[in-house]
């Protein structure tokens, strides 16, 4: 019953993605674009960090790859998350972005100082979550450093990536009440919850919307936030 699981809460996930997509046709160049630079991040992080120390879900279908379990729902939820961060608050807020000539070095080196930042703490055996949370937060904040414009964006960003997880694990716990002692390595908690839902996932979402909510627009340089007109 469990293989469903992942898939059912990517599932409530994609219904967000996809009336993203539908309400706003002149974000869907940054949708999609954020969408697949983000969906080798699910594989690869799981291979290399998350299974052996923080969660093992099950999969319907998975592959052996380096000896570690793999199944497509890691690529679906680096895709639908990456594209639900980039525009949630553009969406939300009904705001219109207009750009100015691009900086991709620097967006660049910055996103792979993070990255680098990130296997630099977990290597040095910080929880992995814990290690891409702050890795996540440390980059986007050195990118509002960059470009102040950046920071209704990036605050607003977490906070509704945070209701999106709140939603999202609401009703997959409601379905799948065991989720977390089944999904979750043993010892790879805290044991704080809100509303049954990991403190982990919680603050790692916020993460995600921090620097998901702005990497397109750092790397695009937002010279201007205004109102969207329907």
């Amino acid at each position: 019953m469990y293989e469903f699981a992942y898939l059912f809460g990517i599932g409530i996930a994609f219904i967000f993605w996809l009336l993203f997509f539908l309400l706003r046709k002149d974000l869907r160049k940054e949708q999609i674009f954020i969408s697949f630079l983000s969906t080798p991040l699910g594989p690869i992080s799981q291979i290399f960090w998350f299974s052996n120390s923080y969660w093992r879900p099950e999969y319907l279908f998975s592959i052996k790859i380096l000896g570690v379990d793999i199944g497509v729902e890691e690529a679906l939820f680096g895709f639908v998350t990456g594209g639900i961060g980039s525009v949630i608050y553009e969406v939300i807020f009904r705001k219109e972005v207009s750009y100015g000539r691009r900086r991709t070095i620097l967006a660049v080196s910055i996103f792979l100082g993070g990255a680098l930042l990130f296997a630099l703490l977990a290597a040095g055996g910080l929880n992995p979550i814990w290690a891409s949370t702050l890795a996540l937060f440390v980059t986007a904040l050195i990118m509002v450093y960059f470009d102040r414009d950046l920071k209704s964006d990036f605050l607003f960003s977490g906070i509704l990536m945070l209701f999106i997880a709140i939603i999202i694990y609401f009703f997959t716990l409601s379905l799948y009440p065991d989720l977390v002692e089944q999904f979750w390595v043993a010892g790879g908690l805290s044991g704080i919850t809100l509303f049954r839902i990991p403190a982990e996932e919680l603050t790692w979402f916020v993460s995600w919307g921090t620097f998901a909510g702005i990497f397109y627009e750092f790397w695009r340089n937002t010279e201007n936030y205004s109102p969207h007109i329907f």
